[in-house]
């Protein structure tokens, strides 16, 4: 019992999170929980499809300079900073799609990364905003951490398949 009721309890923060970064983030995110090397346990996007099909089509994670950033340093990064290693143009075919005013975190904690990308359309984050969204994100990183083999195999699969929806939809 008090299992299931800890998983229910952190499949409510997931949702309450992810509900609020769709809020602060109009144009969408990108959550990357738990990378191992360049793989996530867990991926979240909320990106217009036809972004993440050009994106996945051309393959442009490889280039990203967002990605790159995210896998090697911690904190937080506006996009504008990273126009110089961007040698592919991948922040520059992201506003084409409206994706203008973004920023990147990325978190180290308990032995596990995590990294996000978070996008406005219309205006520059605020730093309340930037600082709700870096809340949110540390809650899905410390909620998606996972102890037993037989919780983590439970919450897995119901993170993967939220993971599904959001990113399909």
């Amino acid at each position: 019992m008090w299992h299931r009721r800890q998983k229910m309890d952190r499949i409510g923060v997931v949702r309450e999170n992810l509900a609020e970064l769709q809020e602060l983030c109009p144009k969408g995110f990108a959550v990357a929980l738990h990378v191992n090397f360049t793989t996530p346990r867990f991926l979240f996007q909320t990106y217009e499809r036809d972004w993440m099909r050009e994106y996945s089509s051309k393959g442009m994670v490889l280039d990203d300079p967002t990605v790159r950033w995210g896998l090697e340093h911690e904190g937080l990064i506006d996009w504008a900073e990273l126009e110089t290693d961007d040698a592919k143009g991948v922040l520059a075919q992201a506003r084409a799609h409206g994706l203008n005013h973004g920023f990147t975190l990325a978190l180290v904690d308990t032995d596990s990364r995590s990294v996000g990308s978070f996008v406005r359309e219309d205006r520059a984050f605020r730093d309340e905003e930037k600082e709700q969204v870096q809340a949110r994100f540390r809650s899905l990183h410390e909620a998606t951490l996972l102890g037993s083999e037989q919780a983590a195999a439970s919450m897995a699969d119901f993170l993967k398949s939220l993971s599904v929806e959001l990113t399909h939809r």
